[in-house]
């Protein structure tokens, strides 16, 4: 069984596998947010909030990162 970041990276033409993947991998950690959020009964805007913007954080200094050492395909 493949998963959301898979389709993401396999299916759309080689331009579009980097923004197309960071953007599935927002969707799910959106979704995340939503269900550790009911799932400890809080508030689900300060938790989607933090790992969507934790995440994305992370992945453009990773990006960055692999940008300068000339590693990215992208």
């Amino acid at each position: 069984m493949t998963g959301t970041d898979d389709v993401a990276i396999l299916l759309p033409p080689e331009g579009w596998r980097v923004p197309i993947t960071f953007l599935a991998v927002l969707l799910a950690l959106a979704g995340t947010g939503l269900l550790s959020a009911r799932l400890g009964q809080s508030r689900m805007l300060p938790a989607v909030v933090r790992l969507v913007g934790g995440g994305a954080l992370a992945m453009a200094v990773t990006y960055g990162i692999g940008q300068l050492l000339g590693t990215t395909a992208f």
